[in-house]
Protein backbone atom coordinates (compact mmCIF):
# COMPACT_ATOMS: atom_id res chain seq x y z
CA UNK A 1 0.00 0.00 0.00
CA UNK A 2 1.61 3.72 -1.05
CA UNK A 3 1.41 5.69 1.61
CA UNK A 4 0.97 9.70 0.61
CA UNK A 5 2.01 11.80 3.12
CA UNK A 6 0.69 15.62 2.99
CA UNK A 7 3.67 17.25 2.51
CA UNK A 8 4.03 15.85 -0.72
CA UNK A 9 1.00 17.60 -1.92
CA UNK A 10 2.36 20.70 -0.72
CA UNK A 11 5.48 20.68 -2.11
CA UNK A 12 4.52 19.57 -5.61
CA UNK A 13 1.99 21.92 -6.25
CA UNK A 14 3.89 24.95 -4.53
CA UNK A 15 6.75 23.58 -6.87
CA UNK A 16 4.02 23.73 -9.59
CA UNK A 17 2.86 27.12 -9.33
CA UNK A 18 6.23 28.61 -8.11
CA UNK A 19 5.13 30.35 -5.26
CA UNK A 20 5.33 30.25 -1.82
CA UNK A 21 2.11 30.43 -1.07
CA UNK A 22 -0.92 27.55 -1.54
CA UNK A 23 -4.66 28.09 -0.66
CA UNK A 24 -5.68 24.90 0.80
CA UNK A 25 -8.56 24.94 -2.54
CA UNK A 26 -5.26 24.68 -4.93
CA UNK A 27 -3.46 21.98 -2.15
CA UNK A 28 -6.73 19.60 -2.87
CA UNK A 29 -6.58 20.59 -6.88
CA UNK A 30 -2.97 18.92 -7.17
CA UNK A 31 -4.62 16.25 -4.55
CA UNK A 32 -7.17 15.27 -6.60
CA UNK A 33 -5.03 15.49 -9.89
CA UNK A 34 -3.02 12.90 -8.49
CA UNK A 35 -5.55 10.54 -6.74
CA UNK A 36 -7.18 10.11 -9.57
CA UNK A 37 -4.46 8.84 -11.77
CA UNK A 38 -3.54 6.64 -9.15
CA UNK A 39 -7.01 5.40 -9.17
CA UNK A 40 -7.05 5.05 -12.53
CA UNK A 41 -3.78 3.35 -12.64
CA UNK A 42 -4.91 0.75 -9.92
CA UNK A 43 -2.35 1.74 -7.48
CA UNK A 44 -3.47 1.34 -4.03
CA UNK A 45 -2.92 4.36 -1.81
CA UNK A 46 -3.49 6.22 1.71
CA UNK A 47 -3.08 9.39 2.63
CA UNK A 48 -1.03 10.22 5.59
CA UNK A 49 -1.18 13.88 7.66
CA UNK A 50 2.47 14.15 9.14
CA UNK A 51 1.71 15.95 12.28
CA UNK A 52 -1.32 18.66 13.37
CA UNK A 53 0.98 20.73 14.49
CA UNK A 54 1.43 24.22 12.58
CA UNK A 55 4.82 23.99 11.58
CA UNK A 56 5.99 21.28 9.48
CA UNK A 57 9.45 21.04 8.34
CA UNK A 58 10.86 18.01 6.27
CA UNK A 59 14.69 17.64 5.36
CA UNK A 60 15.03 21.34 6.54
CA UNK A 61 11.95 22.51 4.54
CA UNK A 62 9.57 24.25 6.75
CA UNK A 63 5.84 24.52 5.75
CA UNK A 64 3.32 26.97 8.09
CA UNK A 65 -0.20 25.68 8.15
CA UNK A 66 -2.53 28.52 8.27
CA UNK A 67 -6.68 28.73 8.73
CA UNK A 68 -7.12 29.68 4.75
CA UNK A 69 -3.54 28.72 3.06
CA UNK A 70 -0.23 26.76 3.82
CA UNK A 71 2.90 29.25 3.55
CA UNK A 72 6.35 27.88 2.59
CA UNK A 73 9.18 29.21 4.32
CA UNK A 74 12.38 27.53 2.00
CA UNK A 75 11.84 27.26 -1.67
CA UNK A 76 11.39 24.00 -3.43
CA UNK A 77 14.48 23.64 -4.92
CA UNK A 78 15.34 20.12 -6.89
CA UNK A 79 17.30 18.50 -4.38
CA UNK A 80 13.92 18.93 -1.97
CA UNK A 81 11.45 17.91 -4.51
CA UNK A 82 14.12 14.69 -5.64
CA UNK A 83 13.93 13.47 -1.73
CA UNK A 84 9.80 14.16 -1.33
CA UNK A 85 9.04 12.39 -4.54
CA UNK A 86 12.10 10.38 -4.48
CA UNK A 87 10.82 7.60 -1.96
CA UNK A 88 8.38 6.43 -4.91
CA UNK A 89 8.45 4.12 -7.76
CA UNK A 90 8.79 4.99 -11.15
CA UNK A 91 5.47 4.71 -12.00
CA UNK A 92 4.44 6.98 -9.34
CA UNK A 93 7.27 8.96 -9.97
CA UNK A 94 5.95 9.31 -13.58
CA UNK A 95 1.96 10.17 -11.69
CA UNK A 96 3.63 12.80 -9.47
CA UNK A 97 4.90 14.32 -12.51
CA UNK A 98 1.89 14.21 -14.66
CA UNK A 99 -0.07 15.89 -11.99
CA UNK A 100 2.62 18.51 -11.17
CA UNK A 101 2.75 19.45 -15.21
CA UNK A 102 -1.37 19.88 -15.36
CA UNK A 103 -1.28 21.78 -11.95
CA UNK A 104 1.36 24.30 -13.84
CA UNK A 105 -0.47 24.72 -17.10
CA UNK A 106 -3.83 25.82 -15.00
CA UNK A 107 -2.87 27.36 -11.81
CA UNK A 108 0.88 29.64 -12.77
CA UNK A 109 1.44 32.37 -14.31
CA UNK A 110 3.57 31.13 -16.81
CA UNK A 111 1.54 27.86 -17.27
CA UNK A 112 -1.70 29.93 -17.90
CA UNK A 113 -0.42 31.65 -20.62
CA UNK A 114 1.23 28.89 -21.96
CA UNK A 115 -1.46 26.80 -21.95
CA UNK A 116 -3.79 29.66 -23.35
CA UNK A 117 -1.22 29.63 -26.51
CA UNK A 118 -1.36 26.14 -27.13
CA UNK A 119 -4.91 26.37 -27.08
CA UNK A 120 -5.31 29.38 -29.23
CA UNK A 121 -2.89 28.13 -31.58
CA UNK A 122 -4.35 28.21 -35.30
CA UNK A 123 -4.25 30.17 -38.33
CA UNK A 124 -3.53 33.58 -36.58
CA UNK A 125 -0.55 33.06 -34.94
CA UNK A 126 1.41 35.34 -36.42
CA UNK A 127 -1.21 38.37 -35.31
CA UNK A 128 -1.86 36.46 -32.02
CA UNK A 129 2.12 36.45 -30.78
CA UNK A 130 2.78 39.71 -32.23
CA UNK A 131 0.02 41.82 -30.64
Amino acid sequence: MLVIDDYVFYANAAHAKQTGILTYKEIRAFANKLMSKLVKNNIPFITETTTNDSYLTVNGHTFIRLSDEVHLVHAMDEDFMEYVNGCYSDDVRKLIEEAHDEFFLEHSPIGKRLKWRLENKGGNNETQLSN
